[in-house]
Formats: structure tokens, sequence, C-alpha cells
């Protein structure tokens, strides 16, 4: 393992840093173009059929699996016919966002919920996240 001095990063300023290649680079991972027009779906999906205003993150109030998975079914579909050339009830990027949304909300879905393996359920407080590396498992009050 490095000395902590070999694992330092030091800017032309003069500032110094620790190391970073074991952290999480959410800006090289995650496209911003993308992320950009997802916003712009679920803004345009907040207005709902009473054309009232749903908050931004009222998702996160919890929808069951079953419902993500259908409609993540739905818009693969619409997906799926487009790229082999046919037509789709949706455009392109719609069943991608809609997609990505039922994606999204299933992973947090799984992620919020208590751990399972088999037909036993295991919940492990401080336990539910992986490592920055993406290898294991680390308690969530473990430095990192």
């Amino acid at each position: 393992m490095a000395s902590r001095a070999e694992r330092m990063r030091t800017f032309g300023t003069g500032a110094t840093r620790g190391a970073d290649e074991d952290k999480l680079d959410y800006e090289g991972f995650i496209s911003p173009l993308a992320w950009e027009r997802y916003a712009q779906y679920l803004h345009k999906h907040r207005i709902q059929v009473d054309g009232q205003m749903r908050a931004s993150d009222n998702w996160q109030k919890g929808i069951p699996k079953d419902a993500y998975i259908k409609s993540a079914f739905r818009h693969f579909m619409s997906w799926w016919l487009l790229h082999r050339g046919h037509t789709a009830s949706e455009e392109l990027e719609e069943a991608l966002c809609a997609l990505l949304f039922n994606v999204q909300g299933y992973l947090h879905e799984h992620l919020r919920a208590p751990k399972t393996f088999g037909a036993a359920s295991l919940y492990i407080p401080g336990a539910s996240t992986l490592n920055a590396s993406g290898q294991g498992w680390r308690k969530e009050n473990d430095a990192g």
C-alpha cells in the first residue's frame, strides 16, 4: 500500500488533496446530456391528470416494484420496436426516459428495503452500501 504522502495530489497552485482514485467519480460516470433530458421528461410529467403539479420527489414516497417493472416493460417494448425500425406508441427519448425512471425507482425501492436472501429476509443496519470501489459491503458509519 502506498504511503500517505504518495497518495497526495499537489496542484499547480500548491494546493494539496488526497488521491481520488478510490472515490466515486460521478462526473465521469454520468452523462449531463442524458440527465438533463431526463430532468426535462420528469418535469413534464409532474402535471397530474387533475392539472395539479406534484412535488419532484413524490415518487420517493413509494411505488410498488410491480408497478415499476410493468411500466418498464411497456417502455422497453417501445424502445425495442423503435430500435428495430418499427413504430411505437411513444418517441425514443420519451421511452428511454420512462424506462430510466422505472429502473431508478425500482432500484430505489430495492436499496431502501431490508435485504432478502432466498426465502429469508435479513436486514443489516449500516451494511446497505457498496464501498467506493464497488467491491464488497461497508457499514454506513465506516469512513470512506
